[in-house]
């Protein structure tokens, strides 16, 4: 008995999920038409409600003040004909004023008392009777106005609570109405007509303004598909029309430019990936071709194989930057985080960074500021950390010639520690500070350098460990004068009891490019 509503209920609402189920799966031509349709319907319904609405308002209306003119012509006809002709009696006068105006309405008169005083028939209208009349809760000092059907027939009564001849009676007065419903049933009529020619021209027209309307996406469609990876310097039509099309188009067109820059130096990186890792490896098979070859003395097996060491710590800091920076574009990657020391990551970079720099004849030296010989602990990934400095050094090292200077500096200002790399090097102009780090981006000025390798991942590598850590990184840099890169640690550190900082200290240090012109 419970089930079968239950089952009959489901199954009622299964024709209507699959319905929305097509239609969310139509086409958009097919929606926006759908759409459009619904949208005519329902602006046609609610016209036709306000249209009908109106019309009886002002019918009845018009009735009311009609019905009120004559009752005003009638009360003042009847005290004009009791002056003139006093002999003639209630009747006679009502008779005569219906003779002079043939449309009047039904009229009933009663006195205070509820005597029917004409006419002597009863003609059928509501009127509440004698003891009501006499009521005191029943008062119509000013016209009442009801409506009432009768044999089928819809009335409008006028009752009145007046002076006639100078004595007071209760006036009414009653017409019919039929001609205002006749005037609403042709309207509603010719509405209910004109609907289904107005929603099948909804139709029709729908689909002709949406087929115009997307014929511009269909272009843009066509010319989407026949981009590929080989024509990425193929552009969309841009159509003049000023609206939501053109800024399609060229969206898609800074996509494609963004797309084809990344192809490219993505192209460039396995280039030049490849190529390093194709010198590496070529050195590694040399070497232990030639030890194999023929027996050796240990200390020329020892002489191979850290040549072949050195070259794989080459070949291992390649791969790691490509999986930091594969690590980097994944944007819900968590980066587990503890108390960190950062004086001596800053230390333990700028002794492992000195055999790169003396073998380039270059001036490595670490700036001891003001309170530098408080312990700063920073929240944070220790090898990241490293990580960003030593990116950050190797960078002023690499792109400085020989006989240069880089300075690393780490001091407080505030509630803020700064660490910051300075070089004396080949600077990176304006134009293109603001995409050093970008992935895979190097300066044309570098890459045209034999004696700089690298695959353009430092610096976005660098960005990314500063951006996972809430710290900001920041440049200053001019051309052959040098660069000045600066982490920012802001609140995020806490300093412990003071110790002497382990390292070397000097006075001298760079200052920032940008400061010194």
């Amino acid at each position: 008995m419970i089930s079968q509503p239950r089952n009959g209920a489901i199954m009622s609402t299964l024709p209507l999920d699959r319905i929305f189920r097509r239609i969310n799966t139509a086409s958009l031509r097919f929606r926006l038409s759908l759409w459009y349709v619904a949208f005519t319907f329902l602006c046609m319904s609610i016209c036709g409600a306000v249209l009908s609405q109106y019309l009886k308002y002002e019918l009845r209306t018009s009735r009311e003040e009609t019905m009120m003119r004559r009752e005003h012509r009638f009360v003042a006809f009847v005290d004009t004909d009791a002056q003139q002709n006093p002999e003639r009696t209630l009747t006679q006068q009502v008779s005569h004023f219906a003779e002079a105006s043939p449309d009047t309405d039904v009229i009933e008169i009663f006195d205070k008392a509820g005597t029917r005083l004409y006419p002597s028939q009863d003609t059928g209208l509501p009127w509440p009777g004698a003891a009501q009349a006499r009521s005191d809760s029943l008062h119509c000092t000013d016209p009442c106005l009801t409506m009432f059907k009768r044999q089928g027939h819809h009335w409008r009564m006028l009752a009145h609570e007046t002076m006639l001849a100078g004595r007071p009676v209760w006036l009414l007065m009653a017409g019919s109405i039929d001609e205002h419903y006749d005037i609403m049933n042709s309207v509603q009529a010719g509405f209910f007509l004109l609907l289904p020619l107005v929603l099948l021209g909804s139709v029709t027209g729908g689909y002709a303004l949406s087929r115009r309307a997307l014929s511009p996406v269909g272009r843009l469609t066509e010319t989407a598909r026949s981009i590929s990876l080989t024509s990425l310097d193929a552009r969309v039509p841009v159509p003049p029309t000023r609206d939501e099309l053109q800024s399609l188009a060229e969206a898609w067109n800074d996509l494609l430019v963004r797309l084809e820059e990344e192809v490219n130096r993505s192209a460039r990186l396995t280039m030049d990936i490849s190529h390093d890792l194709r010198s590496a490896m070529t050195v590694i098979l040399a070497n232990a071709q030639l030890a194999l070859r023929r027996s050796r003395t240990p200390e020329q097996y020892r002489h191979t194989l850290c040549a072949i060491q050195q070259e794989s710590f080459h070949v291992l800091a390649m791969l790691e930057d490509m999986l930091l920076a594969a690590q980097s574009t994944n944007a819900e990657q968590q980066v587990e985080k503890s108390q960190v020391c950062f004086n001596e990551i800053v230390m333990e970079v700028f002794e492992a960074s000195k055999a790169a720099a003396t073998m380039k004849d270059q001036q490595l030296s670490l700036t001891e500021a003001e309170n530098l010989e408080d312990e700063i602990w920073l929240q944070g990934n220790r090898s990241l950390l490293r990580r960003l400095t030593n990116i950050l050094v190797d960078n002023a090292i690499k792109y400085t010639p020989r006989g240069g200077r880089v300075a690393l500096s780490l001091r407080r200002a505030g509630s803020t520690v700064i660490f910051s790399v300075g070089d004396n090097g080949i600077g990176i102009p304006i134009h293109m500070q603001g995409r050093v780090f970008d992935r895979l981006f190097r300066a044309d000025s570098a890459r045209s350098r034999k004696d700089t390798p690298g695959s353009g991942l430092g610096l976005s590598i660098a960005k990314w460990i500063a951006d996972v850590h809430g710290f900001q990184i920041e440049l200053a840099s001019l051309v052959d004068r040098g660069s000045v890169f600066s982490v920012r640690f802001e609140n995020t550190f806490t300093t412990y009891s003071k110790r002497d900082f382990p390292g070397e200290s000097t006075s001298e240090t760079l200052e920032s490019p940008v400061r010194s012109s």
